[in-house]
């Protein structure tokens, strides 16, 4: 079965979250450093034009007043690239380079600047001058550094951990909307096979009481022991569907009992004395791993035994080569946790979602009411069971009953 329709539509706007806070991240690394750039190009070829102005009135000033000698002129110009210029240089009429302080070309192209000299400073036509754009880049690479650490952080804190919370959320989300779709489903069945029970019960007890006093007759007249027997037969598989009909009305929550404290490790080194040596003739071994700590829980001795037999029965038939059976019990937000896992093949994932229906089994033998009479009781007493299944672990039951409460 797919996933809901409203799930879907949710997974898909997270996505879209995710999306806008990966273009946001970006805008944020990349925006803020290229408009950095752009408006120290801007102030720098600023910069650069007015040096160089200031520098062909000087360059005039000093043809004027010890005529064109180049070597005068080059110690002037090499004076000015102290102040923040990367290269000068001189030109004839035809741009052949007559002086040429620097590295010739700025790194920058957008720094460079040209500006043409009057006739009195032949044959120099036209001075050339190259900001120092080394500063400018050494700044531009701090500003996006920072910009992506910052990105970086923002990614962290709007896309991982909130994004992951959302997920995860959602998921919770989707698995108690499943699960609350499969108890639904569970107790739909349940109130079926509880009117089903009840029509059958009433006559099924007329019938067996009967049978019985048929049976009693028989025996103290001396029958024919074949009519004994028949009897015995009609007693027997009567009884048996009584049986049956009983396990119904557990399942529906139709049945009722007293509630008083139980301690669930006492209780479980109970069932584990019950089952261990019938468990140990099939090869199973069974390790209790109890909280001593555990709070009691209100529920009744003798239903919740039933269901831990039931799982024990279930993880030897899950073993029929033998294995390990870990009984564990421990403490969650105040819900008493008992978990029976086994070390068999694990539970097929096709049918987890049937598992406890009353009837179904994967068994050649048996009724399959087991696991089904266990989920009614433990619904009976307020708690949820569940199952867990690994390829490599096998499976795991996990009943869950509230510590010191009633059952609703």
């Amino acid at each position: 079965m797919g996933r809901p329709a409203p799930f879907l539509r949710l997974e898909r706007q997270v996505r879209r979250l995710q999306w806008l806070a990966v273009v946001l991240v970006a805008v944020i690394a990349i925006l803020p450093p290229s408009l950095f750039v752009v408006f120290e190009l801007r102030h720098l070829r600023t910069e650069t034009e007015r040096h160089a102005r200031q520098l062909a009135l000087l360059v005039v000033a000093e043809v004027e007043r010890a005529g064109p000698d180049v070597d005068a002129l080059r110690a002037l110009l090499e004076r000015e690239t102290r102040f923040g210029l990367a290269a000068l240089a001189l030109t004839d009429p035809d741009g052949r380079e007559v002086v040429q302080i620097g590295h010739g070309a700025s790194l920058l192209s957008t720094s460079r600047i040209a500006v043409g000299l009057p006739a009195s400073t032949a044959p120099f036509a036209e001075i050339r001058v190259a900001g120092d754009d080394k500063r400018l880049l050494l700044d531009a690479a701090r500003v996006l550094a920072i910009h992506i650490l910052v990105a970086g952080l923002l990614a962290l804190a709007v896309y991982r951990l909130p994004m992951r919370s959302l997920r995860h959320a959602i998921e919770e989300v989707e698995k108690t909307h499943t699960q609350l779709l499969h108890s639904a489903k569970l107790s739909a069945i349940g109130e079926t096979y509880a009117g089903l029970a009840h029509e059958i019960n009433n006559p099924l007890g007329i019938l067996l009481s009967r049978v019985r006093l048929m049976l009693a007759a028989a025996r103290g007249r001396g029958f024919d022991t074949d009519l004994v027997r028949d009897l015995e037969m009609i007693e027997r598989h009567g009884s048996r569907i009584g049986a049956i009909v009983r396990g119904l009305l557990v399942f529906s929550r139709k049945t009722s009992f007293e509630a008083i404290d139980t301690d669930i490790n006492e209780l479980l080194h109970e069932v584990i004395a019950l089952v261990e040596p019938p468990l140990g003739k099939h090869g199973v071994k069974v390790l209790a791993m109890l909280d001593p700590g555990l709070p009691p829980i209100a529920g009744s001795r003798d239903h919740l035994q039933q269901v831990f037999v039931n799982l024990l029965n279930n993880a030897r038939d899950a073993m029929p080569g033998g294995g390990t059976v870990a009984v564990r019990t421990y403490t969650v937000n105040g819900t008493v946790v008992a978990e029976v896992e086994d070390s068999g093949s694990g539970v097929p994932p096709e049918i987890v979602d049937r598992i406890f229906e009353p009837f179904f089994t994967t068994k050649d033998h048996g009724t399959g009411l087991g696991l089904s009479v266990s989920y009614g009781i433990v619904r009976a007493h307020g708690g949820t069971i569940a199952v867990e299944c690994a390829p490599t672990r096998g499976a795991c039951f996990r009943v869950s009953l509230p510590a010191g409460g009633r059952p609703t």
